[in-house]
């Protein structure tokens, strides 16, 4: 199957398989293939990821709470409307037996690396003091990591998703204090597994489609 076919397989999957799912040894592998191929600058790699298994049910039950919650404290601050056209779907793919939490991470950087700030060079995701200011960089970062694990997972027959919709930092840190383990502001959830219906599309929106590509893509 060509690139360009596989990713048009990819969907936002809601429901994962918990008794059909992929062995800790495949996404190990995964992981460490992406590791392998992602584009980092400099090779800093300024992001973490934690890895939440099938044995991992308490804490992806935290954040499915979490991300409840979160909702209803959004809604409450905005004002709920008394009756959504589309109401929220709960995120229940945070549930799947894979759950990666994507946080930025303070980089020592490599030998060639460390000899340039020794120069003088500045390298803010190594400066202990400021690795948390460049969100732009790690946010790109961390989007590149995601989308080569999703096309490998694909290649393999493992189905994705993404989130954001969980307790951001500084606002709702406190949130977090059932997960101690996350102790940098997390920026992306990615669910890995099986999905549950494989011949039952998502149903689709009929007003939710891309707009026209003359409005995101601009020849000058």
């Amino acid at each position: 199957m060509s690139i360009e076919k596989l990713l048009d397989t990819r969907r936002q999957v809601k429901s994962f398989d918990h008794k059909n799912i992929p062995s800790k040894d495949v996404i190990e592998n995964l992981l460490k293939a992406t590791w392998k191929l992602v584009p980092s600058k400099q090779h800093l790699m300024p992001y973490k990821v934690h890895v939440l298994g099938p044995d991992r049910k308490k804490e992806k039950e935290v954040l499915f709470n979490q991300s409840t919650i979160v909702e209803e404290l959004v809604q409450a601050e905005n004002g709920t409307p008394e009756k959504l056209k589309y109401p929220s779907n709960k995120c229940t793919h945070i549930l799947a037996p894979y759950l990666l939490i994507f946080t930025p991470r303070l980089s020592k950087g490599s030998p060639a690396v460390r000899q340039r700030i020794k120069d003088g060079h500045t390298y803010i995701v190594c400066d202990p003091k400021r690795y948390r200011e460049d969100v732009e960089v790690n946010c790109i970062e961390i989007g590149m990591f995601a989308t080569t694990l999703s096309t490998l997972a694909l290649e393999k027959g493992i189905d994705i998703s993404y989130n954001i919709n969980f307790a951001h930092w500084p606002k709702w840190k406190y949130l977090w204090k059932e997960l101690p383990f996350v102790d940098e502001p997390p920026y992306l959830l990615m669910s890995l597994g099986y999905r549950r219906y494989k011949n039952i599309p998502r149903p689709l929106i009929e007003d939710e489609y891309k707009e026209d590509i003359n409005e995101i893509i601009n020849w000058t």
